[in-house]
């Protein structure tokens, strides 16, 4: 309802216009006369008009609840439930969508809302004990917001749109079966008693600015849904979420517009039914915490996912589609309880990437249907159980793999790269292809409980200069492995190891160390002198397992001195000169962690752009300083 209040000297001033105008063409025949008069008099009018609404305010409506007739009681549209007052007299306007619409404890009856409503606001007051019933009315309002304090809304089947902010403090808000969208920010607290609030629709979000999305301790919620349509340009479009416990949804996450930052609070997050992020450059998601997530996940291209920290938990009950456009997790935890044939996690959209550790504890991680590569920088782990599975083709481990009894892995396609520092591979694992390749001197160990079957080739290198050792898990005791026909190996330092298939023999045809202990091993050293017992020379024996040879004549006991020319890698540094005055000593350089060094071998490589959401967060730290 609008108010008017006319500006008496404006009004004044025009009418003085007027009777001044006619007087000056009063000596005009009757006819034009009279079309001047009525062109001026209409003029006039609409100045007035003018004037009047130029200077129009809002007015507050309180509800009293006062209709006496039976089919009036609780209706929102009768004018005898609205006074102008607090509990004052009925009869005033219903409030419009420039007024502000209040519930205190004069309110009378409950309140039904039976058609489309708009107000400016509406405040439902800490001592209103009340109640508002939606039903299948819209209801919206404008940018003084919704204020909850007490009493009760019941929400329906039909949509509200919230301009402004929406904040509670006490009372209950149930029953949103449509969707709630809020322009400003979400708050929800508990002050009084109680505090409950449950969505059974979708929250969405659709502000044009950063908008905050909280909920304090103590309070009862639910929700379901949330969409994310946040229009704000730059980086003045984020969601901050701050839900203590945690955001839960018992229904889908989706993103078209605007960055859900779970990042600056620290949130965790858990849906029920999928993630999806719309191929927009503006959808972004930042998270440095856990997400727990059933259904189908969704990153397409344009959009955007930063996953500094946490666990990303793939858990439903049934196969389900993952596809992350490649774009990197940290932590990584298959747990499908689909069952039987039920349980597959298909990876699309790029490789795998997955920054920390990947674990399987039940499900099959299924990278095979869409021909996609695995990369993990640090720790493979197939839990024990016939329901834990990975299928893969191509992939770079950083770290250990370990496969548990009763665990399954499988690699028919493409070859496993290892390509870490320090690794460890363990369980009965069957390889098409492996590959352990290193610049500078390392250690790979294998378990000894299990047999390592590698079907097609194998590549075990030191390069130039460096040496890779291959080492058992347990000193003295043979590690085992049937070996294919093709195979590059040189450089190594072997211990404790064991061919089972004596058919394919493992050769290193160059700087080779035999540190004994081997069994089906070929190794060569740069060089090597036989000497007997009565000074002939005979034929070569190499030391422990199968890198002997016989020889001919001597027939006393041969051994056999490897003189094996070794160079050692140094990192280059700086020279200092000696403090006392002697040769320059260079200075040791400190070794990388495996992940740091994969890290800055691909920046080395490719250094890539930065995200839409890393740019905000450096335009942050920015204006902060």
């Amino acid at each position: 309802m609008l108010l008017m209040r006319l500006n008496t000297s404006r009004i004044t001033s025009i009418i003085f216009f007027y009777r001044k105008f006619m007087r000056t063409h009063n000596g005009r025949c009757s006819l034009e006369r009279l079309a001047l008069r009525a062109s001026a008099t209409i003029t006039l009018a609409a100045l007035l008009f003018v004037s009047s609404a130029d200077i129009a305010f809002a007015a507050t409506r309180y509800w009293v609840g006062k209709n006496n007739t039976a089919a009036d009681y609780t209706r929102w549209e009768s004018l005898s439930n609205w006074s102008a007052t607090s509990g004052g007299a009925t009869g005033a306007t219903i409030p419009t969508a420039a007024d502000i619409a209040i519930f205190d404890s004069k309110g009378g009856r409950n309140a039904e809302i039976r058609s489309n409503v708009s107000v400016l606001g509406l405040v439902i007051t800490s001592s209103s004990t009340g109640s508002i019933l939606q039903g299948t009315g819209r209801l919206a309002i404008g940018t003084s917001g919704w204020r909850v304090g007490s009493g009760r809304f019941i929400g329906g089947n039909a949509p509200i749109a919230l301009s402004g902010s929406y904040t509670q403090t006490g009372g209950i808000v149930t029953g949103l079966m449509h969707t709630l969208a809020v322009s400003g920010s979400l708050s929800i607290t508990k002050v009084g008693t109680y505090s409950t609030f449950t969505s059974t629709g979708t929250i969405v979000l659709d502000g044009n600015a950063d908008q905050n999305f909280t909920v304090g301790a103590n309070v009862t919620k639910s929700f379901k849904n949330l969409t994310i349509r946040n229009v704000g340009t730059g980086t003045s479009d984020d969601i901050v979420v701050d839900v203590n416990g945690g955001l839960f949804l018992s229904g889908a996450l989706t993103i078209t517009q605007g960055n859900l930052d779970l990042s600056t609070n620290d949130m965790a997050l858990v849906t029920d039914r999928g993630i999806t992020l719309a191929d927009s450059s503006d959808a972004s998601l930042t998270t440095d915490s856990n997400v727990t997530a059933s259904g189908t996940i969704l990153v397409n291209d344009a959009a955007t996912i930063t996953v500094t920290a946490g666990t990303w938990t793939l858990n439903d009950r049934g196969d389900q589609d993952v596809d992350l456009d490649g774009q990197s997790l940290y932590n990584l935890t298959i747990n499908n309880n689909g069952g039987g044939t039920d349980d597959d996690i298909v990876i699309a959209g790029g490789t795998l990437a997955v920054s920390n550790d990947l674990v399987v504890t039940l499900g099959n991680l299924d990278l095979v249907t869409n021909a996609l590569s695995l990369d993990v920088n640090d720790d493979v782990t197939i839990a024990g159980t016939a329901q834990a599975t990975l299928a893969g083709g191509t992939m770079n481990i950083g770290g250990d793999l370990t496969l548990n009894t009763n665990g399954s892995f499988s690699q028919n396609t493409g070859t496993a790269t290892f390509d870490g520092t320090s690794q460890t591979i363990s369980g009965s694992l069957v390889f098409l292809n492996l590959t352990k390749d290193t610049a500078t001197s390392d250690t790979l160990t294998f378990s000894t409980s299990d047999s390592i079957t590698v079907s097609n080739s194998i590549t075990l290198y030191g390069s130039a200069g460096s040496t890779l050792s291959i080492r058992s898990s347990v000193a003295g005791t043979r590690w085992n492995l049937q070996a294919p026909s093709t195979q590059t190996v040189a450089g190594v330092d072997v211990k404790d190891s064991r061919v089972t298939n004596s058919s394919n023999s493992m050769v290193c045809k160059s700087r080779c160390v035999d540190s004994g202990n081997n069994l089906n091993w070929v190794l060569f050293a740069t060089a090597t002198t036989t000497t007997t017992s009565d000074g002939s020379t005979g034929g070569t024996s190499g030391s422990g397992g199968g890198g002997r040879r016989s020889g001919s004549g001597g027939g006393g006991t041969t051994s056999t001195t490897k003189a094996t020319t070794e160079k050692k890698v140094e990192t280059k540094a700086k020279a200092t000169p000696d403090a006392k005055g002697g040769p320059e000593v260079k200075t040791k350089t400190k070794v990388q962690s495996k992940a740091a060094e994969r890290k800055a071998a691909r920046a080395a490589k490719v250094a890539p752009a930065k995200s839409k959401a890393a740019t905000r967060a450096a335009a942050r730290r920015n204006a902060k300083k």
